[in-house]
């Protein structure tokens, strides 16, 4: 059943949503998104970084920019030739009012505004959430004022959907950053989203809506409602790394045979028998 009601608004590009009602809704396993600073960086503290935070998307088979990721998100379209800048001189930010597009010649004139500034950014925190998610604000540098070759971000809120309407759709309803076969709850641009700006994630975790919108990226209407009760069948089902049928199963599961001879016999690595042993026999108990 929909619970939302289309605004025709194609400068926001949002909807105006009716919660599904909490009855009919998953159990929440997480913090709800407290929104974002204003007059803050974004900083998230769930990946360990040194300057860049890159995420592995497995639709492109390589790691993206956590920066670059939010503008594909929540702006447009990227090509090879744009640059994702921070205005705030924060790489570590991801905060989409500090991002912008651009080329290399507003990145230099960046670098000079954020070298000859006094100021520094400070470590200032939010509260630490009770599930141990830890998000730091700190200050940025002056602001740097160039022009992006993109339309600036609209904004998140509470009640509106956020549709990306420049996403392809996938046959399942939700919306990719690209084009690809895999499955919208392995790689749905939702789940990034739930990742930049909500909390960590793996492959096993689930995140539902509450507006009841599958391609709705508003991290105000994401949560995480579990896990995958299977972890084998997810695998088999999705992972395209895992060549195991079901007769390859019953033979890791054959205590009888040791690990190394079954890796031999099906010509896959070791670890990868152990591993599914060890989720299956987990799943047992």
């Amino acid at each position: 059943m929909l619970y939302r009601i289309i605004l025709q608004n194609h400068k926001r590009r949002t909807s105006v949503t009716m919660p599904i009602p909490s009855g009919q809704r998953a159990k929440r396993f997480d913090q709800p998104f407290a929104g974002l600073p204003v007059g803050r960086c974004f900083v998230t503290m769930w990946r360990s970084v040194s300057e860049y935070w890159l995420v592995y998307a497995q639709e492109y088979e390589r790691c993206v920019l956590a920066h670059r990721m939010a503008v594909m998100l929540l702006v447009g379209n990227l090509d090879s030739q744009h640059l994702v800048l921070h205005r705030c001189g924060n790489p570590r930010c991801h905060h989409p009012n500090h991002l912008y597009v651009g080329g290399h010649g507003e990145n230099q004139r960046d670098k000079i505004l954020h070298q000859l500034s006094k100021d520094r950014a400070d470590k200032f925190a939010m509260p630490a959430r009770s599930d141990g998610v830890q998000i730091f604000t700190p200050k940025p540098l002056p602001l740097s004022r160039e022009v992006s070759l993109l339309p600036a971000f609209s904004g998140f809120f509470p009640d509106d959907c956020f549709l990306a309407t420049w996403l392809p759709p996938a046959n399942d309803g939700y919306c990719h950053l690209t084009e690809s076969s895999f499955s919208g709850t392995v790689v749905g641009a939702h789940r990034r989203s739930y990742l930049l700006f909500n909390g960590p994630l793996d492959k096993y975790d689930i995140v539902e809506h509450t507006c009841g919108d599958n391609k709705c990226l508003n991290p105000y209407h994401l949560f995480k409602s579990g896990r995958q009760q299977s972890i084998r069948d997810f695998n088999v089902k999705h992972d395209k790394r895992c060549k195991v049928t079901e007769y390859d199963m019953s033979l890791i599961m054959d205590r009888s045979k040791s690990v190394d001879w079954i890796a031999q016999e099906l010509g896959i690595h070791r670890m990868t028998v152990a591993n599914l042993r060890r989720a299956s026999r987990a799943e047992l108990f």
